[in-house]
C-alpha cells in the first residue's frame, strides 16, 4: 500500500525507542501508521554552572555521555524566562536513574519540564 504524506487522524501512542520516538497514528481511513521521529532526550535543570557540571559528571559516571547547554525556559506559574541548563544525551536516560540516584546526590537542582 502506498503511503500518502498527508492524512487526517489521531495520535494513538508515542514512546521512546533507540532511534528517537515511535509515534503511532490512527488514520481516519483505519490505517495504523508507525513513524520514528528522531529525538534526543533532554533534562532541564536549574542551578549554577558548577552544579550543572556536577550533574553532567554524574551522568558520565553512570556511563551516559551528556551534553550541557545553557538555555532559557519559562515556568508556567512564573511567566518569566530564566536560565536553565539543558542536559542532553545521545542515548535514552532512564528517568528512574535520575529519580532514584541523581536527585539524592544533587538536591540543589530541580527538574524543569
Amino acid at each position: 500500500m502506498a503511503f500518502r504524506k498527508e492524512f487526517t487522524g489521531w495520535l494513538f501512542d508515542a514512546y521512546a525507542v533507540c532511534d528517537g520516538m515511535a509515534v503511532w497514528l490512527l488514520a481516519d481511513d483505519g490505517r495504523r501508521i508507525r513513524v520514528i521521529e528522531k529525538w534526543k532526550p533532554t533534562a532541564y535543570l536549574r542551578g549554577s554552572r558548577g552544579e550543572a557540571e556536577r550533574v553532567q559528571r554524574w551522568f558520565l559516571n553512570q556511563g551516559v555521555a551528556a551534553d550541557l547547554m545553557l538555555t532559557q525556559k519559562t515556568e508556567i506559574m512564573e511567566g518569566v524566562p530564566k536560565d536553565t541548563w539543558a542536559v542532553a544525551d545521545d542515548i535514552l536516560i532512564p528517568v528512574n536513574m535520575w529519580e532514584k540516584k541523581g536527585r539524592k546526590e544533587h538536591p540543589f537542582l530541580r527538574k524543569h519540564h
